[in-house]
């Protein structure tokens, strides 16, 4: 059977034999998600959680160094953020599965259940996505995505004049805001 090697940025290298197991899928997409989620915070952090610096990087970087990440991956695998609430345009899911699974999500979450860590879905075309749903964990979070009284002006004008369109608001500390999705092809690339 023949191997198959996927480089996952900081964290290594993993070799498999064709096809990926669900277990093997689930590995690849939580280390990628997180090896994603570290370089975003890296450049946070850089701006010292000063929320109208971090408000540029979002519009400003995000879909850069989604791009730049993407095209580090080895293998056909592929990162993306979808939600239902849509800030940035190209944050919408692409199919019916993937907004059934944010509806999902937001039903248990409105439930007030335990949140899953992922669900994993095997699609028409033979791939695995990996989704983790997205938490607005972070005090800072709401700076950007709280009610229109919590935003700064400063923000919202931003905001307003990069996004009008904008669905992002109206979000607490805790609620759901979305998922991150990686695709991983389960045969041989």
């Amino acid at each position: 059977m023949k191997k198959i090697t996927l480089a996952l940025g900081l964290f290594g290298v993993l070799t498999f034999a064709e096809p990926l197991s669900l277990h093997e899928a689930d590995k690849i997409g939580e280390e990628t998600i997180q090896n994603f989620k570290q370089i975003f915070k890296a450049e946070i952090k850089s701006y010292k959680y000063d929320t109208l610096l971090m408000t540029k990087v979002c519009i400003e970087k995000t879909d850069l160094l989604l791009t730049n990440f993407n095209q580090s991956l080895q293998g056909g695998i592929k990162l993306k953020r979808i939600t239902q609430k849509e800030r940035n345009p190209k944050n919408k899911p692409e199919t019916q599965e993937e907004l059934k699974i944010l509806q999902a999500f937001e039903l248990l979450a409105q439930a007030g259940t335990f949140m899953p860590k992922n669900v994993i879905q095997m699609t028409q075309e033979d791939n695995y996505k990996y989704f983790a749903p997205i938490m607005l964990d972070e005090k800072t979070c709401v700076a950007c995505h709280g009610s229109k009284e919590r935003v700064s002006p400063e923000i919202a004008n931003l905001l307003q004049k990069n996004y009008p369109n904008d669905k992002a608001i109206n979000y607490q500390r805790g609620d759901f805001r979305g998922a991150i999705v990686v695709t991983i092809p389960s045969q041989s690339f």
